[in-house]
């Protein structure tokens, strides 16, 4: 099992952008905190794996 990879994710945060953009992943490998609260793809959890070899997210609401 491969160590965890923590990073901050690059796009702005204004309560507009949903677009996030991390290293690239392996699909279905990610886990994403908004606000310090985990949040799951496979829970449908807000939000979803767009590209993973671009490295982008998506999250159903912008964060504020």
């Amino acid at each position: 099992m491969a160590n965890p990879r923590f990073e901050v994710a690059a796009g702005a945060v204004n309560g507009i952008n949903t677009v996030f953009t991390i290293d690239p992943y392996t699909a279905g490998t990610t886990a994403l905190f908004v606000n310090g609260q985990l949040l799951r793809a496979d829970f449908d959890d807000k939000w979803f794996e767009t590209n993973p070899a671009l490295g982008i997210v998506t999250l159903k609401e912008a964060p504020n």
